[in-house]
């Protein structure tokens, strides 16, 4: 789950320090970043951290500058003497060592050609992979396959672990720099060395041109519909508005979400709000303050709803499950979840680039935290059982 949040202040203290000395601008954003991660990290970190990792860093880049003393402000007078042609790469290195000492795989520093990727794919809903979606769980693990991707007909699987692509190992990167590796030009052959189950295994992928899955509808009855999200884009709520009324009048819905890897976070509220009014989720941030996330309406559908879930539906998509489990005429079916509660904020840098910071975690109403847990269905349908035949049943 993503969210944009401009760094104001940064911005327009830019404009007023452009003509000043590279080293201003570069410690203008060290010290924004610095504020924003003690005032937003979902996990409360120190001053006196940040301040360490920056300085060692910094002197990596320029061994002369004074040994690591004193606090936040005596780093900021030491990083005056950093040289004008040294300050881009020393403040580089800072900043992203700061955000290193946060030990959170999903908080990470972006370059201005990987901000341009993701917006393309965000706006236009197209990219070139292989078409997973990932988490990290003591490493890069598949969370699920798009539909009709090269990575699904090759044979990958959820919760398959990614050890190596092409040979580069994913141990030591970052969660986005790791993912990274799966993208490429289409035709190109990703190598990928997975962990199964404990067993390794070894999968060729050919690389091609992907569009973000779209939500598809039909009747499945006289009165019973079927939709499929397969991920939640920016116009993933208005999309299934308008299948719901392509179909017409129904008694029933089976709403589809095996796969779903999540995606836009406000969308997968947005849509638990189609189906319920009132009291949703619970969002919880830095230093624990709750927010209340509720639906107002009005409601897209008013009669029975079947969910399909399996461990591939994650995030925003578990959002929407654990929204509206245990309310009237609601049934989960399928399989557990994957279990990924957490929202990743996204704040833009001077440049182009952007910093990506886990900022909050999504509670049951009963504060119930999905993280690596995942939801149980309340109806679980066994191996090789047709999910969707069951949820009819009922």
């Amino acid at each position: 789950m993503r969210r944009l949040i401009t760094l104001a202040l940064i911005l327009t203290l830019t404009v007023a320090v452009v003509a000043q000395a590279p080293s201003a601008l570069v410690l203008l954003t060290l010290r924004q970043v610095h504020q924003v991660i003690l005032s937003d990290a979902l996990e409360p970190v120190q001053s006196q951290q940040l301040t360490r990792a920056a300085w060692r860093a910094t002197r990596r880049v320029v061994p002369e500058l004074p040994s690591e003393q004193g606090d936040w402000t005596a780093f900021e007078g030491a990083f005056g003497l950093v040289p004008q042609a040294r300050a881009p790469a020393a403040g580089e290195a800072a900043l992203r060592a700061m955000v290193d000492s946060l030990k959170d795989p999903y908080s990470t520093v972006i370059t201005p050609a990987e901000r341009e990727l993701e917006e393309t794919t965000r706006r236009g809903g197209s990219f070139s992979g292989v078409g997973v979606e990932l988490a990290w769980r003591g490493g890069l693990v598949v969370v699920a396959c798009l539909d009709g991707s090269p990575a699904l007909e090759a044979g990958v699987r959820p919760l398959d672990r990614i050890l190596a692509v092409d040979g580069q190992k994913v141990e030591g990167r970052t969660f986005y720099t790791a993912g990274n590796l799966l993208l490429g030009a289409p035709g190109s052959r990703a190598r990928l060395q997975l962990e199964r189950q404990g067993r390794p295994l070894a999968l060729e992928v050919t690389r091609r041109s992907l569009r973000l899955p779209p939500v598809v509808s039909r009747k499945l009855s006289g009165d019973t519909g079927y939709a499929r999200v397969g991920f939640f884009g920016p116009e993933t709520v208005r999309q299934v508005g308008h299948e719901l009324g392509q179909l017409g009048p129904l008694k029933r819905l089976v709403l589809d979400l095996r796969g779903n890897p999540g995606g836009d976070y406000d969308q997968g509220i947005k849509l638990a709000g189609l189906f319920a009014l009132g009291p949703l989720l619970l969002e919880e941030g830095h230093g624990g303050a709750r927010k209340q996330l509720s639906s107002r309406g009005p409601l897209a559908f008013k009669g029975k709803l079947v969910l399909l879930v399996d461990a591939g539906t994650a995030s925003a998509a578990e959002l929407v499950a654990q929204s509206l489990q245990g309310r009237p005429n609601v049934a989960v079916v399928g399989t557990r979840t994957f279990g990924k509660a957490r929202v990743q904020s996204f704040y833009e840098l001077p440049g182009g680039g952007g910093l990506h910071l886990t900022t909050g975690r999504y509670l049951g109403q009963n504060g119930t935290d999905l993280n690596g847990k995942g939801l149980l269905p309340d109806v679980a349908v066994g191996p090789g059982e047709d999910a969707l035949a069951r949820a009819l049943k009922l």
